[in-house]
């Protein structure tokens, strides 16, 4: 994705790297990248963010795109990342604050939440995130944080910009977005094996966060009917939502000159 992103700008004569802990991901981005790199070389290999296979200043440019958020020690992995970059060159993550958009108000198709519902909703999402990073998880908010940990890792230049993703559905759910849409809400936040999954994930968050047992039962039937109210619009075609995700791009250099 992110090789098929920035093939533009440096793919000619360029030599992109692709790394990631998966094997499985490694395999299908060589097979993607046939479709993207022209014009220059694309490769790809299994490796730990934090013990980059490359040598000091090895490279021009190194990025990360929803990384950051999943580790326990995302300083660690901005160190290593700076290692392998050049002086002079640019080390960059595009992070989301995903805390921000589960507090923000909905508009969609189901009934308003009540006050009540609207705190508890606001509670579980802030414990969960507390949780999550006190149980080396990582971190759902981490979007706007990169800025500082950039400059306090002594990059220069530093700078961050937002952008939002807009997701929408609006029955009969007939364009390419809105299908796609559909499917991965079928596939993930309406499967139930899968909801189950999440849940119990969530849950021990919630309370490594500082949450009550009580507290969860409520939210739990708070979902609940959220999760059938919402099956039930889909199938009769009544659900649309719209709303926005904060994605933040933040790009730094690494001291000194090419």
């Amino acid at each position: 994705f992110l090789g098929s992103n920035y093939w533009k700008y440096f793919g000619k004569d360029g030599h992109y790297i692709g790394v990631d802990i998966s094997l499985d991901l490694v395999q299908r981005a060589h097979k993607g990248s046939s479709e993207w790199a022209d014009g220059g070389k694309a490769s790809f290999m299994v490796g730990n963010v934090y013990n980059l296979p490359f040598a000091d200043n090895a490279a021009d440019a190194v990025m990360c795109q929803t990384l950051l958020m999943h580790l326990e020690d995302p300083v660690l992995a901005l160190k290593e990342m700076i290692r392998v970059t050049k002086a002079g060159g640019k080390v960059i993550g595009q992070e989301p604050d995903n805390l921000s958009q589960q507090l923000k108000m909905r508009h969609w198709s189901l009934p308003d939440d009540s006050i009540d519902d609207l705190l508890l909703r606001a509670k579980v999402a802030v414990l969960s995130n507390r949780g999550g990073i006190k149980l080396g998880r990582g971190d759902n908010s981490i979007g706007p944080k990169v800025y500082l940990m950039m400059r306090q890792l002594g990059l220069v230049d530093v700078n961050v910009y937002t952008t939002e993703y807009v997701t929408h559905l609006y029955p009969p759910y007939i364009d390419e977005q809105e299908k796609t849409q559909i499917e991965m809400l079928q596939k993930q936040w309406l499967n139930e094996e899968r909801r189950e999954i999440l849940r119990e994930r969530e849950r021990e968050e919630f309370q490594a966060g500082g949450g009550t047992s009580e507290e969860w039962s409520l939210y739990c039937a708070y979902s609940d009917r959220v999760i059938a109210d919402m099956k039930r619009q889909i199938n009769e075609e009544r659900y649309f939502y719209c709303g926005a995700y904060p994605f933040y791009f933040t790009h730094g250099k690494k001291p000194g000159k090419m």
